[in-house]
């Protein structure tokens, strides 16, 4: 019975947890700044590929959150 309990209160913390370690990644963080510079200058996001040589562009998906952008950003976007 313990054991159920223990399981049922380290669910909902386990999450927690590994949500807080995602939004702490360093290559979400910079993929978060990296929307966040052309919202700024008031670019939205879907026309922002249109900006890079065709080579970089991606797909609207891939810019609709910097948790999905975080697993396609790559130096090259940067530079």
């Amino acid at each position: 019975m313990s054991c159920k309990i223990l399981k049922s209160l380290l669910g909902p913390t386990s999450k927690l947890f590994a949500w807080l370690q995602n939004r702490a990644n360093p290559v979400r963080q910079q993929s978060e700044r990296f929307l966040l510079v052309f919202e700024t200058h008031g670019i939205r996001r879907t026309p922002i590929s249109r900006l890079f040589p065709k080579n970089l562009q991606l797909l609207p998906f891939q810019l609709s959150d910097a948790d999905e952008l975080k697993n396609v950003f790559t130096q090259e976007h940067i530079n």
